[in-house]
């Protein structure tokens, strides 16, 4: 007496798995495609923060007192900047809200926001199954500060020069040097004097 064979029908199993490694390669394709976007994305509004924020705290330069009128300047300035930059070609829209101008620092933030609070979130594409836009923001800050001054920059500073007595290309003690006389910029060297330079 033969037993039954049991047939299992395998009819449809290929469709499973073709489903479940599309899924996959789509996973990568997200993955690899949208967060390149979203790279770029944040790239770009660093950009634009930054350009933002070296406008405003240039024009917190031109102003020796620091009062509103000085922040409300800056911050036009700041927001005007950052305008001109676009993410992912869409123009970048701050307002005034996102530059933030601190006049006892000297110091200017800029933020460019792509969210969806704004309404300009940046958009997905493979990723749309899960996520139609991803909220993408940069900030950047810039201070003012005085360089008109500076304490031991040797060897970086520019030499200075002084009457080189004794041409021996040194300065020594008891030779002639005065800022504004002797020193670069001045026609002391050109009249016949021998000049030696030093790091002051």
């Amino acid at each position: 007496m033969k037993t039954p064979k049991i047939r299992i029908r395998e009819k449809g199993a290929t469709m499973v798995f073709v489903a479940i490694v599309m899924l996959v390669v789509l996973g990568f394709a997200a993955l690899a495609i949208d967060a390149g976007i979203l790279y770029t994305a944040r790239n770009q509004c660093q950009n634009a923060a930054d350009s933002g924020a070296l406008a405003c705290a240039g024009r917190l330069m031109a102003f020796a007192n620091m009062n509103p009128g000085a922040a409300n300047q800056a911050r036009a300035e700041g927001v005007a900047f950052a305008n001109q930059n676009k993410v992912l070609s869409t123009p970048v829209a701050i307002i005034n809200a996102d530059v933030t101008v601190d006049l006892a620092l000297r110091r200017c933030r800029v933020c460019v926001p792509r969210t969806q609070a704004r309404g300009n979130p940046v958009p997905t594409y493979f990723a749309r199954i899960w996520r139609n836009s991803v909220d993408v923001s940069a900030c950047a800050t810039a201070e003012v500060s005085i360089g008109n001054t500076a304490n031991c920059i040797k060897p970086w500073a520019l030499p200075d020069a002084f009457d080189d007595v004794n041409a021996n290309g040194q300065y020594d003690i008891g030779e002639y040097y005065a800022k504004g006389v002797t020193s670069y910029g001045t026609n002391y060297r050109n009249n016949g004097h021998d000049v030696g330079v030093q790091l002051i």
